[in-house]
Formats: C-alpha cells, sequence, structure tokens
C-alpha cells in the first residue's frame, strides 16, 4: 500500500499497531524486524563457501543453519 501511495505512513502505523494488538489474542505473527549486521552475514557467506569449496558439508551446512536463523535466503550453486 506504500508503494502505490495508496496509504501515508501513519495509516501503515496504524495498521501495524492494529495487527499487534489481534496478535496480542492470536499469538501468529512474528514482529523482530532487525536486520543483520552486513558485515557478519558476509563473514558466515565466505566461510560458508571455503568450507563448500573444501566439502566440509557439515561446517557449511551448520554455516548454512546460522544465516538462515538471520533470516538470510541461502541460494546454493554446484561448487
Amino acid at each position: 500500500l506504500l508503494d502505490n501511495r495508496s496509504i501515508d505512513s501513519k495509516g501503515a502505523a496504524m495498521i501495524v499497531d492494529f495487527v499487534k494488538e489481534l496478535d496480542t489474542v492470536l499469538n501468529v505473527f512474528c514482529f523482530d524486524f532487525r536486520k543483520p549486521d552486513s558485515r557478519t552475514v558476509r563473514e558466515l557467506v565466505e566461510k560458508r563457501e571455503k568450507a563448500r569449496l573444501a566439502k566440509n558439508w557439515e561446517l557449511a551446512d551448520r554455516l548454512r543453519e546460522e544465516l538462515v536463523q538471520m533470516g538470510v535466503t541461502v541460494q546454493d550453486e554446484s561448487v
């Protein structure tokens, strides 16, 4: 709605507040929107890529899971 300019930021904030209030009953939404530190993400991606090149799949999988837990989408390509 914001992208289409169908609503302003004040209207969007009202909707978010309403959904948060509704969620106090439903408890189905996650409102933790913290962005991961880009330097940390970059370091983990680099470590994971090195692990994949070394065919250390256990470490690569562990690093992938850590990235996923941070909200980072990991899309593999063949090595």
